[in-house]
């Protein structure tokens, strides 16, 4: 179960989540409405790759606080 609480797992969800949403709309929708939902799609993937990056670049403050309590305690 914790294997599904990654984001990876998060991510791969939105992806089938969001192919589904598109060829739905793909077929039922006018080409004028799919430029709605496309403009909505792209905005979810600049959001994604930019949570993607702080992910990156700046990991959670439970793990700062655990490696500099190891820290502290291997120079003790």
């Amino acid at each position: 179960m914790k294997k599904l609480r990654t984001y990876t797992a998060y991510s791969i969800g939105c992806v089938i989540a969001w192919a589904i949403i598109l060829s739905i709309c793909a077929t039922t929708e006018s080409s004028h409405h799919m430029g709605y939902i496309l403009c909505i799609f792209y905005g979810w993937v600049v959001c994604w790759v930019s949570a993607t990056i702080a992910r990156i670049t700046y990991p959670p403050p439970a793990k700062w606080l655990r490696d500099l309590a190891d820290s502290e305690n291997s120079s003790a």
